[in-house]
């Protein structure tokens, strides 16, 4: 299979050249939504799922203004907290989409997920700035009947997807929300409390899919069940047509994204992943790669290669780049002329 690229806000940084913009810092990003709703912005010494819900706090507390033009003021606590983050999630569209006039969508770097040598992009963020607004759709295509105890916005995270018109095999997910539906952008506690959960509930879905189609070729044999899952997949059935089944069976190139140690959801795949292959030779699995700084403070701790992970290391981000394309489309060395 081809491989799945996942990239994080630090992928705006890499293509603007910056990182102290909305698009890659969330703490710029809850200090623009703070003001954009008329409330004080949050302390900086906490981290930014605890910001987003102190902003929250202060909405009521303090009254607030949505963002939306011609929109009234909101008086203090006239509303529920949850009635309350519907707003700060539109305010966030609001503040996102502004990038999408100058973005740099058709420049190089912009264009690196889209390049024909990956499979599928998984976006940890919510806009679309990268992709421009030209012959791309997005597409909810979550089945509730799948999913007897869990939310439809949570069935939206696991299955809404973007493709290209004239690449419709390739999907870009959005595991934490999409600006296109922004009720299903996760920011705060209560969103990421049910992550975990959501990401058990599509495995599950898998492993029943794996297990009938291992049943009916009578054979655990993967080099015959690989194509019968990509067909599976380019069909969209309900069982697999998730961005979970793409980090499982794809070999994995993480970008622009720390991988921190509290990202429990991604973690908990990764293990569930490593020991799908453990009855494979360590040469035949497919690959987990992250990109790190050469001075990235846990050195020893990627140097035990958690659940399979490889680090590609670089002291330069546009070498780092680079290194990734050389793997996963190795150029050919040539000797050249004298």
């Amino acid at each position: 299979m081809k491989p799945c690229l996942v990239i994080g806000s630090g992928f705006h940084s890499w293509v603007l050249g910056k990182s102290n913009t909305p698009l890659s810092n969330w703490n710029m990003l809850i200090d623009q939504v703070a003001e954009s709703l008329s409330v004080a912005i949050p302390s900086h010494t906490l981290n930014p799922v605890l910001r987003w819900e102190k902003l929250l706090e202060n909405a009521s507390n303090d009254g607030f203004k949505p963002s939306t033009p011609g929109s009234t003021w909101i008086d203090k606590q006239s509303l529920n907290i949850s009635a309350i983050e519907p707003y700060a999630k539109n305010a966030v569209k609001d503040v996102l989409e502004k990038f999408v006039q100058y973005y740099p969508n058709k420049s190089a770097r912009s264009l690196f997920p889209l390049s024909e040598y990956f499979g599928s992009v998984i976006s940890l963020n919510f806009d679309h700035c990268w992709i421009g607004g030209t012959n791309f759709k997005y597409q909810p295509t979550g089945d509730k009947t799948k999913y007897k105890m869990l939310y439809q916005y949570e069935i939206d995270r696991l299955h809404n997807h973007i493709t290209k018109d004239s690449h419709p095999s390739i999907k870009i997910w959005y595991p934490n929300g999409s600006l296109m539906s922004p009720c299903t952008i996760r920011m705060g506690l209560y969103d990421y409390g049910t992550k975990p959960y959501s990401i058990k509930e599509a495995f599950k879905n898998i492993k029943s899919f794996e297990n009938q189609i291992y049943k009916e070729i009578s054979s655990d044999n993967w080099n015959f069940y690989e194509p019968l899952l990509e067909k599976a997949i380019s069909e969209n059935n309900p069982l697999v047509n998730n961005w979970v089944t793409e980090f499982l069976y794809r070999p994995i190139y993480f970008a622009g994204t720390g991988l921190s140690e509290s990202e429990t959801g991604l973690w908990w795949l990764l293990a569930q992943r490593a020991r799908n292959f453990a009855k494979l030779e360590t040469r035949e699995r497919p690959p987990t790669y992250v990109l790190i700084n050469a001075k990235d403070p846990r050195h020893e701790f990627w140097t035990n290669r958690p659940c399979g992970v490889e680090t590609i290391l670089c002291s330069d981000w546009d070498i780092g780049w680079e290194m990734i394309m050389d793997k996963v489309n190795p150029r050919e060395i040539s000797g050249g002329t004298f």
